[in-house]
């Protein structure tokens, strides 16, 4: 009976694929269930899926209800010149 209780619980999780701008970043666990705008701000707080937007602009986020989430951004005007200035000088 412990036995399958365990499993019940396990089947209770998801583990939902963050990816930024098409390529994964992150794995998250969360309840099934989980409604989407938990699920975004659940995977937008997320310390890796932090450092990737670091300086970035989202422009949109897509949600796959308990498989994936997708978060696409663009490069601020600030951010984008100094990587611009980066390459010229190498």
């Amino acid at each position: 009976m412990i036995r399958l209780r365990r499993i019940t619980a396990f089947w209770n999780f998801i583990v939902l694929v963050v990816q930024v701008n098409g390529q994964v970043c992150d794995y998250l666990e969360m309840p099934a269930g989980t409604n989407k705008s938990e699920t975004e701000r659940l995977a937008l707080t997320a310390p890796k899926v932090q450092t990737f937007l670091e300086g970035k602009q989202i422009r949109k986020v897509i949600v796959v209800p308990e498989r994936l989430e997708n978060i696409v951004y663009s490069w601020s005007s600030k951010s984008l010149q100094l990587q611009l200035l980066g390459h010229l000088l190498l």
